[in-house]
């Protein structure tokens, strides 16, 4: 008597609803493990930017959230670059105190140096943050945030 293997549908049927299930399974916990990573990082990325703020422009100094108090300017003419420009805008009792521009220099050895820079409402310059840049290290980063002398 000659055995034969089980070729009706419902075996098949069974494994492929398994193997579906799973894939679903995953799809869903991969989307709320991404929506909670993706609830992380920006509140990582905005304590960051605070911390830069707060280092250039003395809290005590303004009396709003810099974070959401800003606009986006597009000046290429005075700012030197095509794309908008974050401008985060201090202020006391409603009046200007500085502004900080989250801007790029596109002409690093490297490439482009993203950072920060504080000028007061009468136009000193107060500081520089650097956000980002590709210089190489030891030779050409001598302006980062630990060389504050530099700056």
């Amino acid at each position: 008597m000659a055995m034969h293997a089980d070729t009706s549908p419902r075996p098949r049927a069974a494994a492929l609803a398994i193997i579906v299930a799973v894939a679903v399974a995953l799809a869903v916990m991969l989307t709320l493990i991404a929506s909670a990573t993706r609830q992380r990082i920006e509140r990582n990325q905005q304590a960051w930017i605070q911390q830069r703020l707060d280092a250039l422009i003395d809290p005590q100094a303004h009396d709003n959230d810099l974070l959401s108090d800003r606009i986006q300017v597009v000046a290429p003419d005075i700012l030197g670059i095509a794309r908008p420009v974050t401008v985060y805008r201090a202020r006391m009792k409603g009046k200007p105190v500085a502004a900080v521009f989250y801007t790029t220099a596109p002409d690093g050895y490297q490439g482009p140096i993203d950072m920060l820079v504080a000028i007061d409402v009468d136009g000193t310059l107060i500081g520089v943050q650097i956000v980002r840049h590709q210089e190489t290290p030891g030779l050409g980063d001598q302006f980062e945030n630990r060389r504050r002398d530099w700056l």
